[in-house]
């Protein structure tokens, strides 16, 4: 083993910020001087519309609607959601898929199954409290065992194209619209454009994805399993979102 300037701590010491790591049980003999533990997997990433903007009752509520509705979805796609490595977000969560080409089923089932609990969930809250997801679909190669989660280029494409704006748009502009997907050009060009699961590449619009201030550019597709985004969006359809509340003296909204 080479020679490391301070001592190799077990992995077990510094546990990643998984909920469920079924497939790296080796860690736990690891020392953080080893070669890393990479793979190639699907990533997704989900993040709750407007969350900052809820009081604390709500978030929890939001929450739990997110856990329900993921979990629901997950299961209607015959998705096992016990294998996935969960990174919780407070507002969404990180997922790195198990072994093995799962992408298809999640864009085409499973994105479909959850714009539909999350429509059930919604239509009986006002518009201010709806949960709405954003959601980004990518893969690549990632190290497993980072000290603080998983880590790579590959998890950070995945994070800048859910927060993209094409995407936050969508759920702006849309009020129709439960789920906003965003898929990287890897994705697209290996799952979309093939049909895998009878996904239909005419229903994803291309843009352009830029973080001036991060340094990152990029091409991706956007897609509402509910709506056809590739159509213009008639201005009467249009509803206003109300603005953040304003910050009280001694309380902060992040």
């Amino acid at each position: 083993m080479a020679v490391c300037e301070w001592p190799a701590t077990p992995a077990a010491e510094f546990p990643p910020r998984f909920e469920k790591t079924p497939d790296i049980g080796a860690l736990t003999s690891r020392g953080y001087c080893d070669p890393p533990l990479l793979a190639r997997r699907g990533l997704v990433s989900t993040d709750i519309e407007r969350f900052a903007a809820r009081s604390a009752p709500d978030q929890h509520e939001a929450q739990r609607a997110h856990e329900w509705a993921v979990g629901r979805a997950a299961a209607d796609a015959g998705l096992v959601r016990d294998d996935w490595l969960r990174q919780p977000a407070g507002d969404g969560e990180f997922v790195i898929l198990p072994e093995g080409v799962h992408e298809p089923r999640v864009i085409a089932v499973m994105l479909t199954a959850l714009a539909a609990r999350l429509r059930e969930y919604n239509r009986s809250r006002v518009t201010d409290l709806r949960v709405r997801l954003r959601v980004a679909v990518h893969h690549g190669l990632v190290h497993l065992d980072g000290a603080a989660g998983a880590c790579g280029p590959a998890t950070v494409v995945v994070a800048r194209l859910l927060n993209c704006q094409p995407v936050r748009d969508i759920l702006r502009y849309r009020a129709g619209v439960n789920v906003a997907a965003v898929v990287s050009r890897e994705v697209y060009e290996d799952v979309v454009a093939n049909r895998y699961e009878g996904l239909r590449p005419e229903l994803f619009q291309r843009v352009h994805v830029q973080d001036r201030d991060k340094g990152f550019a990029a091409q991706a597709w956007v897609y509402a399993p509910e709506e056809d985004v590739t159509r213009p969006v008639p201005l009467a359809a249009v509803v206003p979102i109300s603005p953040a509340p304003a910050a009280k003296p001694g309380r902060r909204y992040v």
